[in-house]
């Protein structure tokens, strides 16, 4: 359905210009493929469930053997976050330039660890990470508030575009992050205001009508 495709191997492509053809950017080809799944693939019938579609069958088994609970964002985190090792310290661990503090780095450093320590980040919220120490996880709160809620894509933005304009400040304190903060947000929100003026896409039946 896609202009830009490539079908399924060079053979079948033949001379079919998909690189001249291709306009979809990143976040309309997520969109795309969003849409695909849930919206037309677990709502066809599948020949390995019997011309069931995946969307009954989920339905179905549910009901006869109810859903499994997710796991909790400290399971997700470990098994899912960024992996990364960092040297255990007075201050806890630091991670993008954030320290992580927890009562019980504070007591490993304490008996005199200062080896690295493995670590989970979630890149969707920068307010906890996961601390290994020995066989077991350990939950550690960023210092600074104000990164609390924060993606790392968020924080990545602000440090960079806050060392520019601040580049003569040693740290960011809290009240530069906090304006950083503030100026996503209104740009968030100026985004959202305009997407009601934005152009609508004509669908294949609204084209039949006209």
């Amino acid at each position: 359905m896609l202009t830009g495709r490539t079908f399924s191997n060079p053979e079948e492509r033949g001379d079919y210009p998909s690189e001249q053809w291709a306009s979809l950017t990143d976040d309309e080809l997520a969109r795309i493929f969003t849409i695909f799944v849930v919206d037309i693939y677990h709502n066809t019938p599948h020949a390995g469930l019997n011309g069931e579609t995946p969307a009954n069958a989920w339905k179905r088994l549910a009901a006869e053997r109810a859903v499994t609970a997710p796991p909790d964002p400290t399971c997700r985190r470990v098994v899912f976050g960024i992996p990364l090792a960092r040297k255990l310290g007075r201050h806890g661990v630091r991670v993008l330039g954030i320290d992580y503090t927890s009562t019980s780095l504070q007591q490993a450093f304490l008996r005199g660890r200062s080896r690295e320590v493995d670590i989970r980040v979630d890149p969707h919220n920068l307010a906890m990470i996961s601390a290994r120490l020995e066989q077991d996880w350990d939950n550690a709160w960023a210092v600074p508030t104000a990164v609390h809620g924060l993606s790392l894509n968020e924080w990545q933005a602000i440090v960079r575009d806050l060392r520019i304009q601040y580049r003569n400040e040693a740290v960011l304190t809290d009240q530069i992050v906090q304006h950083g903060r503030s100026q996503i947000r209104e740009i968030d929100q100026t985004a959202r205001k305009l997407k009601p003026i934005q152009p609508i896409m004509s669908s294949p039946a609204a084209e039949v009508e006209r």
